[in-house]
């Protein structure tokens, strides 16, 4: 797998380095586990060296300090032997109080509409914007089913992420909202299943958003039939 790896900066004994994530995304490295703007060993062991802090390419370098501070924070909880959730509850923490500071100027949250699916008005949102103003672990996309400040009738989808990619975004964020408000499905079980619907138009290679859109109506429509999951 070819992350197009380069060396940032060194911290220490850590060396921070900028990959390509869409193409972790798209190799889905180590299962269920999804790359997002930032990681480290803890979370993909077999892939992050345990001296090394992975950034990627598309989070905008004015969020750098803020998630190294996460990061950072982390890394010491867990080498004082903290486990991996306090580790990533404090590392949020930290992370959450620097951007509180004030120091942050994102600017708006709304971007640009991406596309209309029925009711369903898709925006492309500033990331950092709703970082700052929400939720810290934001990351790439998100609905009302998951989170209750975006709108019913909206989807989110990070702007910085490359156009390429966005349409598979669309995909999980899509199903994903339609199990939880429709079915009543938890996010846990949702996230799960619509990580696979993604992954599975990941597998096939580029995809348009009309495409992206053909692949959420038929994955809803096989819920209504009661035929099950059809990609």
């Amino acid at each position: 797998m070819n992350v197009r790896k380069r060396f940032y900066r060194q911290y220490d004994e850590y060396k921070v380095c900028i990959v390509d994530g869409e193409a972790v995304r798209d190799s889905r490295p180590e299962g269920d586990e999804e790359f997002g703007e930032w990681s480290i060993h803890a979370y993909f062991p077999k892939l992050i060296p345990e001296n090394e802090i992975w950034l990627e390419d598309d989070l905008q370098e004015s969020e750098y300090r803020f998630v190294l501070a996460n990061a950072f924070t982390q890394l010491r909880r867990l080498e004082s032997g903290a486990t991996l959730d306090a580790a990533y509850k404090a590392g949020n923490t930290a992370e959450e109080r620097l951007r509180d500071a004030g120091d942050s100027n994102a600017g708006q949250i709304y971007v640009r509409k991406y596309v209309q699916i029925g009711p369903i008005t898709v925006w492309l949102v500033n990331g950092q914007a709703v970082r700052d103003r929400y939720y810290v672990p934001f990351i790439e996309g998100g609905n009302h089913g998951r989170y209750v400040w975006i709108p019913a009738d909206e989807v989110w989808l990070e702007y910085t992420m490359h156009p390429d990619e966005l349409p598979y975004i669309l995909v999980h964020e899509c199903v994903e909202r339609y199990l939880m408000l429709v079915h009543g499905w938890k996010y846990s079980r949702a996230h799960k299943f619509a990580s696979n619907v993604e992954y599975a138009q990941r597998s096939r290679g580029r995809l348009s958003i009309d495409d992206a859109v053909a692949a959420i109506l038929r994955t809803i429509h096989a819920f209504h039939s009661g035929k099950g999951w059809s990609v």
